[in-house]
């Protein structure tokens, strides 16, 4: 069995946890078609690591904008202050036509996509109610406990 190129990857995909898909309303509402799905590896241009799995290193919240710097929405600053959430703004390095309308997207610790913006669309409403709480339990969080 191990001889099997595809058993192999399903099976360091099932074990690793990087095919674990979170249901939306386990994150704190509807994010966007993927919300809860694992953030893919892309390669970047003009962000402090090569690679998104690069700005996970830090095991925080990542705020991902991709193109022009956008106004970061309410609680960034505080939360930036706090060590709880990194701003990044950078561009793909190469051309990924499932991300050609995304502007922003909230990375989790773990990894996984919190939210999605489109380019034009402000952070989802509900970003204020389960941005990263300041420590490992927030009672007035409501999921994303990363």
């Amino acid at each position: 069995l191990a001889g099997h190129p595809s058993l192999r990857r399903e099976l360091a995909v099932r074990l690793s946890g990087l095919g674990v898909r979170y249901p939306p309303g386990e994150i704190g509402g509807d994010g966007g078609p993927a919300a809860g799905c694992r953030m893919p590896d892309l390669e970047l241009r003009g962000a402090p690591a090569a690679s998104a799995f690069g700005l996970l290193h830090a095991a925080r919240f990542v705020l991902l904008s991709l193109g022009p710097a956008a106004a970061a929405p309410p609680g960034c600053a505080e939360a930036q202050r706090d060590g709880r959430l990194d701003v990044v703004t950078a561009e793909l390095a190469v051309e990924h036509p499932a991300w050609a309308g995304v502007s922003s997207v909230l990375i989790r610790p773990d990894g996984h996509i919190a939210w999605m913006s489109g380019v034009g669309n402000p952070p989802p409403d509900h970003w204020l109610g389960w941005r990263p709480g300041p420590g490992p339990v927030a009672s007035d969080r409501q999921g994303l406990s990363g």
